[in-house]
């Protein structure tokens, strides 16, 4: 890239320190962007960090957390996630992403199939519901398909949790996703201008966007540009998807560092009701700017982790590609 940019002379490619005009912007790692793409990837990283920086204002409340955490756990002790830590004495990471994203405006979620983010999403928003009945829910994905299959999963989930939820409530939960070109007014079209941005912002407080591993660079920094300041946002995909079909691997990077603090595991621990030792997280696989912002789902309640699928499901996000086709050819 810089013999590249050598060869192409300064009236072609500028610095990422002054970018200017220029075609293309080469940056201290020696990555070549297209002008465009430097400015979308700037622009979502610094809404990003500014996100993740945020917390509930209404976090610390006696009144509130009793009466949510109650809440959380009798929710959970109803579903097929446990409510308690599993044999490895480690809270469940659904309970976990539903505890962080009470306190927190920005939280990225991934999990593969059957993993239960659709449980998480429908118990989180009973909660800030019965915290915050007027609040304005959208549910989003990147496109008419996902939306539709969001919708459903939704609807369906909430439908066992009548006998659960406070009189009323249930008459709150939203069921109807919408695409994210949609939900912004956008066209998707070069030059086309947006019903929402930066200046005119979403009327929302929360926002659910599914399938993110499907979002481009370009259609990640509109959504962002589009969300209020105050709003919540959760951020559902599974990293080990494929790309988008346009550039930018956006979901991968978002949820590269599930690390904790020890602040954030204490105020989870209390919540929870556990241990602070309870909550356990991977290392990540890179640092990156989302600390206290990222749940990575381990445990799939589809099918077991040593059954035929589970076992090849894990060899190929492992990138063990010899020993995946060597089990196929065993017929197992």
């Amino acid at each position: 890239e810089r013999l590249f940019a050598q060869r192409c002379g300064t009236d072609v490619v500028a610095s990422a320190d002054a970018p200017g005009s220029f075609p293309m912007v080469l940056d201290a790692g020696d990555r070549l962007y297209l002008h465009r793409q430097f400015e979308h990837e700037r622009a979502l990283a610094r809404r990003l960090v500014v996100a993740a920086a945020k917390t509930d204002d209404a976090d610390g409340r006696d009144d509130a957390d009793a009466v949510t955490t109650a809440l959380l756990r009798k929710l959970f002790a109803g579903s097929e996630a446990p409510a308690a830590p599993d044999r490895h004495g480690a809270v469940d990471r659904q309970m976990l992403a539903v505890a962080l994203a009470l306190e927190r405006r920005l939280v990225v979620v991934s999990g593969g199939p059957g993993m239960g983010k659709t449980t998480t999403v429908v118990n989180l928003l009973a909660c800030l519901l019965l915290r915050q009945p007027g609040c304005r829910i959208a549910l989003a994905a990147p496109t008419g398909k996902a939306a539709a299959r969001m919708s459903g999963a939704i609807a369906e989930r909430a439908a066992g949790l009548g006998a659960l939820l406070p009189p009323g409530l249930m008459e709150r939960l939203p069921s109807r996703a919408t695409t994210i070109h949609r939900l912004i007014g956008w066209s998707g079209h070069a030059g086309a201008g947006l019903r929402h941005d930066a200046r005119n912002p979403l009327p929302i407080d929360v926002l659910v966007v599914d399938e993110a591993s499907m979002l481009d660079l370009a259609l990640a920094r509109r959504l962002f540009d589009a969300v209020p300041a105050h709003a919540r946002v959760i951020v559902l995909g599974d990293k080990d998807q494929l790309d988008a079909v346009e550039s930018g691997a956006v979901f991968a990077e978002l949820c590269a560092d599930p690390t904790l603090s020890r602040d954030c595991t204490a105020r989870l621990a209390r919540r929870l009701g556990v241990p602070p030792t309870a909550i356990v997280v991977p290392p990540p696989l890179r640092r990156t700017g989302l600390v206290d912002s990222v749940v990575w789902f381990d445990r799939n309640y589809r099918f077991a982790a040593d059954s035929g699928i589970g076992r090849f499901a894990t060899l190929v996000n492992g990138g063990q590609a010899d020993e995946a086709c060597r089990w196929l050819d065993a017929g197992a």
